[in-house]
């Protein structure tokens, strides 16, 4: 099992944040980007899917995010992060 460093783009941690202002649900977003840093910190090369060569996507209710794994230096990017629904 490799360990990542997992990097939010100022746009992906940008929109996370506006996410989380707008919401009335705070708690479940924060818990969400926590569980997809997690995630992405012990699995991202073989976790969520495919999207093209290079870019995968997760999803842990309610955001997705879509993210690059870079395994020669052992970080993620995290691209962008969306709510569901």
């Amino acid at each position: 099992m490799t360990r990542y460093t997992v990097i939010w783009e100022r746009a992906a941690r940008d929109e996370l944040a506006q996410l989380w202002l707008d919401s009335s649900f705070r708690n479940l977003i924060a818990a969400s980007a926590d569980k997809i840093d997690s995630r992405l910190a012990v699995d991202a090369d073989s976790t969520g899917e495919v999207v093209h060569e290079g870019l995968r996507r997760l999803t842990i209710e309610p955001l997705t995010v879509l993210f690059s794994v870079y395994p020669q230096d052992c970080r993620v990017v995290v691209h962008a992060v969306h709510l569901n629904g």
